[in-house]
């Protein structure tokens, strides 16, 4: 077995190997506390990933039909909702002149430069913004396009997010923090009635400006679908009154695979439920590795551009480890001033 599929064969164990909760008869209660349970449990694991997969993008009304290769990180972090994410996208052309095989040492901070002088374009999201940048061949990293804080609803995100699958859409954020936004309230949780496997959870939502995450607000019905075997989200809708629009990601598995190998975004008008568009989307995971890059891979200064004013990246964790060394060796000091001098 080669060094993929092992990675792969880890990454799989670890997604099924979830806590489920019994009942003293055997059978496994899948309540809503439980499924929050189990999404929260497989939340450090899908969020520590580095994913690499070729993406073909079908999109029947302009009639597009596209395929690449993208790679997405995600950067977990408790001091803020929305996880923050760097992702690169390769063409077909382009991924033939750094094989899948290279791209491994990308999860290693210490070759990431190396790697990015291949690159050609990269999109980058943290808490603060978003921003697509390009490699100039004559000026290094330029800036393409950049959303600031007051336009987050607007911020572009990438065709696969691994923790869509775990999260709650379209606020990118786990289950617990989605019913702590505004007036957030279960309205049922039942076992499908044509599927034993699934569970369909429906939610009342509330969200104020200020309240959401993204400076949008919510106020409607959230739908999910929730498969017991996989331990996953499988189908998320969201109907958003103030804006009179609605929005339904549905996930496509295979028997042997735990991470899709599919999923449909469908945009859809509420006034008659009339769809504006589906996407189609098709993958073919190339590679997973455990992702090693900081927090601040995905800010603008780490590709050697300035910061939006007022924006500071998170510190390293070798700045912060240096910092509590000094803080720990000067308290010794005093310390044991005190007793020489008590002596």
């Amino acid at each position: 077995m080669n060094r993929m599929a092992l990675a792969k064969q880890a990454c799989l164990i670890l997604l099924v190997a979830c806590p489920i909760s019994r009942s003293a008869g055997g059978q496994q209660d899948f309540d809503f506390q439980t499924i929050a349970r189990v999404l929260n449990s497989k939340k450090s694991e899908l969020r520590g990933l580095m994913v690499v997969a070729s993406i073909r993008e079908q999109r029947p009304r302009m009639q597009r039909d596209v395929s690449r290769y993208s790679m997405v990180w995600e950067f977990p972090r408790a001091d803020v909702l929305r996880p923050h994410l760097l992702e690169y996208d390769a063409s077909k052309d382009d991924w033939s002149a750094t094989s899948p095989e290279n791209w491994t040492h990308v999860s290693d901070v210490e070759n990431i430069e190396e790697n990015m002088s291949a690159w050609r374009s990269c999109r980058l999201h943290n808490s603060n913004y978003s921003a697509a940048i390009d490699l100039k061949a004559d000026s290094g990293w330029a800036i393409d396009t950049i959303f600031g804080s007051e336009r987050t609803w607007e911020m572009p995100r990438p065709d696969f997010l691994p923790t869509g699958m775990i999260s709650m859409y379209p606020y990118d954020i786990p289950i617990d923090n989605f019913l702590a936004l505004g007036d957030v309230s279960v309205r049922s949780c039942e076992t499908n009635s044509e599927n034993p496997d699934l569970v369909d959870v429906i939610c009342d939502v509330d969200i104020s400006v200020e309240q959401s995450p993204i400076n949008q607000g919510c106020k409607g019905t959230w739908f999910m679908t929730f498969s017991k075997s996989r331990g996953l989200i499988v189908k998320q809708r969201l109907q958003n009154d103030l804006r009179k629009q609605g929005s339904e990601y549905e996930y496509s598995f295979a028997d042997d695979e735990v991470l899709p190998i599919g999923f449909k975004s469908t945009y859809f008008d509420l006034n008659g439920g009339k769809k504006i568009e589906s996407i189609l989307f098709t993958i073919k995971y190339v590679q997973f590795a455990k992702n090693r890059l900081p927090p601040q891979a995905c800010y603008l200064s780490f590709f050697g551009l300035p910061e939006p004013d007022g924006v500071s990246p998170p510190r390293s964790n070798s700045w912060t480890l240096i910092v509590v060394l000094v803080i720990g060796f000067t308290l010794l000091c005093l310390i044991l001033a005190r007793q020489w001098m008590l002596q």
